[in-house]
């Protein structure tokens, strides 16, 4: 799409990769719009059922360019109502979202995993909001999400002191789903999202839009939400068709109405 953002499609998902490897892929206004406008098109694509993010080489993403920052400002790099990368800040989206980090995913870069539905690491990832050394605070979502993930104190440790912590200890905190060699991070991310496309896209809708939902409302809140979310279902094309093709002994032709 750009020189600092490019896109790939396998089979139903969509893979965009941050080219910024000499500056460990952190972001200036030129990147943050097109990770914004990759996004865009992927969600606006019907044939596109998940989407991973992953960095170029052997860093993830480490954040705002702040060399970039200092001589011309943040203009450009939050994206009006949609956040850094125009996602940390965008309203929960339909479509399975996995990041696949490798190396460094510092600051912003932290704060777009956790941004995605899952996280798939490298053996060599680390993960830090390191605002604290630079009088900044992570104000992307970074603290807010990771306050939900993980244990109130290992959160505050991690956001308290910027230190990185390491895919191992990670997978421990439930920070990522899966530790993988390197060289298979992304195919890994791809694997999972291919798994998931598999699946009815309306299930996989409401499943997600109810379990994101589960996390603010209250039990009787959540079950009335699952209520509604289930007569949609009920009356869906996919559930007719997932219901007949067990029946029959095939695979479903899904059509995600």
């Amino acid at each position: 799409m750009t020189a600092t953002v490019r896109t790939e499609t396998r089979d139903k998902v969509r893979v965009i990769f941050i080219v910024r490897p000499e500056v460990r892929n952190c972001v200036d206004p030129e990147t943050s719009q097109a990770v914004d406008a990759a996004l865009n098109e992927a969600l606006s694509d019907d044939s596109v059922r998940a989407i991973v993010l992953a960095g170029q080489e052997q860093a993830f993403c480490t954040g705002m360019d702040l060399k970039h920052a200092a001589r011309h400002g943040v203009h450009g790099v939050m994206i009006e109502e949609r956040g850094f990368c125009g996602l940390t800040s965008r309203p929960p989206i339909e479509k399975p979202l996995i990041a696949a980090v490798n190396g460094f995913a510092f600051a912003g870069g932290f704060e777009l995993a956790l941004a995605c539905d899952f996280i798939v690491a490298g053996e060599n990832a680390r993960f830090a909001l390191p605002e604290v050394k630079r009088g900044l605070f992570a104000g992307a979502g970074g603290i807010i999400r990771l306050t939900r993930r993980v244990p109130g104190p290992t959160a505050l440790e991690i956001i308290m002191t910027g230190e990185p912590v390491d895919a191992r200890r990670a997978l421990a905190f439930g920070i990522v789903n899966h530790v993988v060699p390197v060289e298979q991070t992304v195919d890994t991310a791809i694997a999972l999202a291919q798994r998931i496309t598999e699946n009815a896209p309306i299930s996989v809708r409401i499943s997600k839009k109810l379990s994101l939902a589960a996390l603010d409302l209250a039990y009787e809140e959540a079950v009335e939400l699952s209520g509604e979310l289930g007569r949609e279902m009920l009356d869906s094309a996919d559930r007719i068709e997932g219901v007949r093709a067990f029946a029959e002994g095939r695979k479903p032709n899904w059509t995600g109405k």
